[in-house]
């Protein structure tokens, strides 16, 4: 989507979908991000996109051939991207000089000590807390997590199963969601449902799986996230502390078949359930049938 009339059926004159913008649960200053990737980072492809697509040139308002060509040549040079961006800054007057900083309303505090004060006090709540639950029985499980996604109606379905280091089902879970932008938005909700289960059963340690591999890698991530995501990539992240332990890792669809079924059926029956030490009798049928269509080599 580039223009607001993409959005405009053009035979209705109604709007056809929604903008979804995700909301963190905890507030937080705003900040920049770069809105030529839906990952929020700076490529110099992407920026050379949105250079051809500009309407603005640091001299004036109207595009020239000869800045086409300027431009076309920069990016066609055989130099290190490094020094490509700095004289593509430089054209722009985009320096981070104290000058363009002030004209630009960048100037920002400085912030380490306030940073240290913040990271002091975390560091502290985090060893009492460790201090308080040193005697508890430490209980360490594995959090399965999926995503099953409906485009055509914006709504998804999380699938969830906990179990215990023998293996043994402790609860299955599935919940449903509306007003999701898109899949990629459905997995990131999901491992944020993963979380907040760990959250609610009390668990100490956890290890959570999931078989997308950018949501994994942005929840191992200590780093804010800049996508379209990043918000509940934020709240996964501010979560963490809740936990004594906590991993994150990747597992190929084929170890995931059981949350993927749990999130499949929520979403076809419309319903979303919590089941102790087993799963719901839809989700054991239809394993049954995956295993009789797939059977041992």
């Amino acid at each position: 989507m580039e223009l607001a009339s993409d959005l405009i059926d053009e035979d209705s004159r109604t709007w056809k979908t929604d903008i979804l913008i995700p909301l963190a649960r905890s507030i937080h200053d705003d900040f920049q991000v770069w809105g030529g990737e839906l990952s929020g980072t700076f490529s110099v492809r992407s920026a050379y996109k949105l250079l051809q697509k500009s309407t603005r040139i640091p001299s004036n308002d109207i595009i020239q051939a000869e800045n086409k060509k300027f431009y076309r040549k920069l990016w066609n040079l055989h130099i290190p991207s490094k020094i490509k961006i700095t004289v593509w800054k430089i054209s722009w007057n985009y320096i981070p000089t104290f000058a363009n900083l002030k004209l630009k309303r960048l100037s920002v505090p400085d912030v380490d000590k306030q940073r240290k004060i913040v990271t002091t006090f975390f560091d502290s709540a985090l060893q009492r807390r460790k201090l308080h639950n040193q005697d508890d029985q430490r209980t360490s499980v594995t959090i399965h997590f999926d995503a099953d996604f409906d485009q055509y109606s914006s709504r998804s379905a999380s699938g969830l199963e906990v179990r215990d280091m023998r293996g043994e089902i402790l609860v299955s879970k599935s919940i449903l969601h509306s007003n999701v932008a898109s899949s990629f938005a459905a997995e990131a909700y999901t491992g944020l449902q993963a979380v907040r289960l760990g959250i609610s059963l009390g668990i100490n340690a956890c290890e959570i799986f999931g078989d997308s591999r950018t949501v994994i890698k942005k929840c191992q991530s200590t780093e804010r996230d800049k996508s379209i995501i990043g918000v509940l990539i934020r709240d996964i992240q501010d979560a963490k502390p809740f936990f004594q332990e906590i991993g994150f890792h990747f597992t190929p669809k084929t170890e995931n078949v059981l949350v993927h079924v749990i999130a499949k059926e929520a979403l076809k029956e419309g319903v979303g359930y919590y089941l102790d030490n087993g799963i719901s009798e839809q989700v054991r049928q239809e394993m049954e049938r995956i295993r009789q269509r797939r059977p041992d080599r």
